[in-house]
């Protein structure tokens, strides 16, 4: 039997860091002891990864498919089916290329022990997701990503119900919090970076690692319940997932507002 791990970090030093003035190096939007992605060398490889590493660019139809896969699961949490309540202003997720390239900054650090941090000037609260498997050599990798690895984070969400503007597990083991970044309301970006480690002729690892512009604050609800599904989100309802907001939509990652503003009929736009 196949086991499938799944871990959520906001995740030592591990590799040569670089000069402050890198633009992606943001120690200052760090806390405590954490060490900001951005300001480790942009190829440099913790010692932890070993050898037979493989650090792959996430793009073209892996992207594309994680993106698709991941907002529909939001289309169906918003709608309110199953054990969830409406969503008034779900965004549709989009991708970020700073989040990407900080994501392959950490990624290749190896490191699950240590406090990392991937804020940005324009994301406060970034969260980081890592989900790892196996996968036969002959395998295809992007199935193998979007077919079984995804499919394991969205059981831990459709572990969960709304019980009084909160998430509570449905049965236990589920809903343990994995979840947060994918259903969170104020956010609408996010990036990945991927390593393949050989584990012998036959198997490798596979480690997926995305930051997303908002995790979960404060123990806030992760999205504002409504009436209608969409019907907060000034720039209509996305024509490819009916129950989120157009790609064009604004939402604040910092923000600690829950309940927003119905916005009015002349600021609703609706494509024709």
């Amino acid at each position: 039997m196949k086991m499938w791990y799944l871990y959520l970090f906001l995740l030592p030093l591990t590799a040569s860091l670089i000069p402050e003035d890198d633009p992606h190096c943001k120690p200052n939007l760090c806390m405590n002891s954490e060490i900001h992605v951005g300001c480790f060398q942009p190829k440099a490889v913790g010692e932890q990864c070993g050898k037979n590493n493989l650090f792959l660019n996430v793009n073209g139809a892996l992207k594309t498919g994680i993106l698709s896969r991941i907002n529909m699961l939001r289309n169906y949490v918003a709608s309110g089916v199953g054990n969830y309540s409406v969503a008034a202003r779900m965004p549709t997720m989009g991708w970020d290329f700073e989040l990407q390239r900080l994501a392959d900054r950490q990624v290749r650090q190896c490191d699950e022990t240590g406090k990392f941090c991937a804020n940005t000037d324009k994301y406060h609260y970034v969260a980081t997701t890592e989900i790892r498997s196996k996968m036969g050599r002959t395998k295809s990798l992007k199935s193998a990503i979007l077919d079984k690895l995804l499919p394991e984070l969205f059981l831990d969400v459709m572990g969960c119900m709304m019980n009084s503007q909160k998430l509570v597990p449905v049965r236990e083991g589920t809903c343990v919090g994995h979840y947060m970044p994918l259903i969170q309301d104020h956010g609408s970006r996010m990036g990945c970076g991927l390593r393949v480690k050989g584990r012998d002729e036959k198997e490798s690892n596979i480690i997926l690692l995305c930051h997303f512009s908002r995790a979960s604050v404060n123990n806030l609800v992760p999205y504002e319940e409504g009436q209608i599904p969409a019907g907060k989100c000034a720039t209509g309802p996305s024509q490819m997932y009916q129950f989120l907001c157009s790609e064009d939509e604004y939402v604040d990652a910092n923000s600690m507002v829950v309940e927003s503003n119905m916005p009015s009929s002349d600021q609703i736009q609706v494509d024709i």
